[in-house]
């Protein structure tokens, strides 16, 4: 059992993946936060695919952004991304 809550970062994006950040992000307004979560994906991977289908045109300006970085999530994220 994989407790990396980033478990999926580096793992190659399936079609149906893409199809649910964009639901996430512009449907169901989450968080930049929620959404890495929700796919065990770091920020960088997120707001790449995003900026990827023209959703945002640079990572500081996804929903949430500001709040993440300075988060304890944010925080753990960069201690696993270490790792």
């Amino acid at each position: 059992m994989d407790n990396n809550p980033y478990s999926n970062s580096g793992k190659r994006w399936s079609n149906d993946e893409d199809e649910q950040i964009i639901q996430l992000y512009n449907v169901e307004m989450l968080d930049i936060g929620d959404i890495c979560k929700r796919h065990k994906r770091f920020i960088g991977g997120i707001t790449s695919r995003l900026k990827g289908k023209n959703i945002i045109t640079n990572a500081t300006e996804v929903r949430g952004y500001e709040d993440f970085i300075q988060s304890d999530e944010y925080r753990e994220m960069k201690n696993y991304k270490k790792i």
